[in-house]
């Protein structure tokens, strides 16, 4: 049977970004012959790693689904921010497992801006990855950057800062993301929220080093 992760979105930036930080660990999925991924409420077009490189899994799909991350469009917080991740994690992990049978692992990302003092503009930017297990929660961020104060300013206004064509053009939606123009064409969004996903995966990759690490810590208190 297939390892069958559920990601709490619909957006293409971050369905690619789920099945590249997986596709970088065969030992999750190749013992079960691959893996199937879905998204709630809609199912995408089942994408199925084998042993070849995942940027030639370029048949993934996607349909609108409800907002499930049960935060406002524009997280001011970090707490918020990690708040929709989780939620989303969670959401995607039960429909899994109701509408599948079962979930191997429920995938939130939720990005938004938060608060830091030491900034030009008072804010920075991030995202962050929840995977849920059905048991634990696993956490994960995105590297941190500023946006210009001009953005920031219509961001608190709640402007979607993906919908500020005026300053990122028209893919601040896509694949580019507002991060595409920021770094200059050299990173895009799905690489951006990717390295979100690699650092929730880092607890379920290496187990045994977090183990040992609860082991020693139970010891020396």
């Amino acid at each position: 049977m297939s390892l069958i992760v559920c990601i709490g979105s619909a957006s293409v930036a971050k369905i690619a970004a789920v099945v590249r930080a997986f596709g970088r660990y065969p030992e999750l999925w190749s013992g079960k012959g691959g893996v199937e991924f879905i998204c709630p409420p809609s199912s995408i077009t089942s994408t199925r790693l084998e042993l070849r490189r995942t940027d030639e899994n370029k048949n993934i799909s996607h349909k609108s689904s409800e907002d499930i991350s049960g935060v406002g469009k524009n997280p001011l917080t970090l707490g918020e921010i990690f708040a929709g991740a989780r939620n989303r994690s969670l959401y995607a992990y039960e429909y899994a497992t109701k509408n599948k049978g079962s979930c191997d692992f429920g995938v939130g990302l939720e990005a938004g801006i938060f608060p830091v003092k030491e900034t030009n503009t008072g804010f920075m930017d991030v995202s962050i990855c929840t995977i849920h297990d059905g048991t634990q929660f696993f956490l994960g961020g995105s590297p941190l950057f500023e946006y210009p104060q001009k953005a920031v300013n219509l961001i608190l206004k709640g402007v979607e800062a993906g919908a500020l064509k005026e300053i990122f053009g028209e893919g601040g939606k896509g694949r580019k993301g507002v991060i595409g123009p920021l770094s200059g064409e050299r990173i895009f969004r799905d690489e951006f929220e990717e390295l979100a996903v690699l650092m929730a995966l880092c607890p379920i990759v290496s187990r045994q080093l977090y183990q040992n690490e609860a082991i020693i810590g139970r010891v020396m208190q």
